[in-house]
């Protein structure tokens, strides 16, 4: 195909120098591949952690390679600390890798977020950096959730039919707490303790605030409430 074109353009005479840059080959892209070793991870709770990030070029060049590195990812920043500066990898001409160690401090919070991804990706000049992903792990297991329901409006406990009242209802969690805003969703599964008769949830009456319901608990807290107004069925 390249002498080809050359044969065109040799036949075509004037239009030769148009022709001909258009058959010319052209470089291809070269790409910047970051690596770590097997099995390397970061932890809450285990201390600085540091790990040696490998560039490899696909194809070496004339001129040295420099790559910037930065920090991405699912792990949001303020889940480590960098320790020290970020540093560069300098890939010398005529080679095809270099080298350059990361020293992360992983933040041992209260929050569950469970396993995150540090993805370590940079920038070259004329060159694509595929980033590599290296897994930051969490400390704290999911935490549990409990559903209380008070009647606020008497100091009766009991509910008969065709009475109407209104409870607080508060979910709340029991270890680790969410590091964003958390939305819980409840339903009626069987009659409130509080209520003194057997009673189907199509027996009680929830007005326009019919379940499901949807409670936020803000980052950060342990526990929300709402109040519920129902009215219990005169069937009679």
């Amino acid at each position: 195909m390249f002498e080809g074109c050359f044969r065109l353009a040799w036949r075509l005479g004037f239009l030769a120098a148009i022709i001909a840059p258009l058959c010319a080959p052209t470089a291809s892209a070269q790409t910047v591949t970051l690596s770590v070793p097997a099995d390397t991870e970061f932890a809450e709770g285990e201390g600085n952690t540091t790990v040696t990030v490998t560039a490899m070029l696909s194809a070496a060049q004339s001129g040295a390679t420099v790559v910037d590195l930065s920090l991405g990812g699912t792990a949001r920043s303020t889940d480590y600390a960098v320790v020290g500066t970020l540093p560069d990898i300098t890939i010398a001409a005529g080679d095809k890798t270099g080298t350059a160690t990361v020293t992360l401090a992983p933040v041992d919070d209260n929050f569950f977020e469970g396993q995150e991804t540090v993805s370590i990706g940079g920038s070259a000049t004329g060159v694509t950096v595929d980033a590599v992903d290296v897994a930051l792990q969490d400390n704290e297991t999911a935490p549990s959730l409990g559903v209380t329901s008070t009647r606020i409006d008497q100091t009766d406990p009991f509910l008969e039919e065709g009475e109407s009242a209104r409870f607080q209802i508060a979910v709340v969690l029991g270890g680790a707490r969410f590091e964003e805003d958390a939305t819980i969703s409840l339903t009626l599964t069987n009659t409130p303790a509080q209520m003194s008769l057997e009673l189907e949830p199509e027996d009680i009456d929830f007005g326009a605030n019919t379940p499901p319901w949807s409670l936020v608990i803000s980052a950060g807290k342990a526990s929300a409430t709402m109040d519920l107004m129902l009215t219990v069925v005169d069937d009679d």
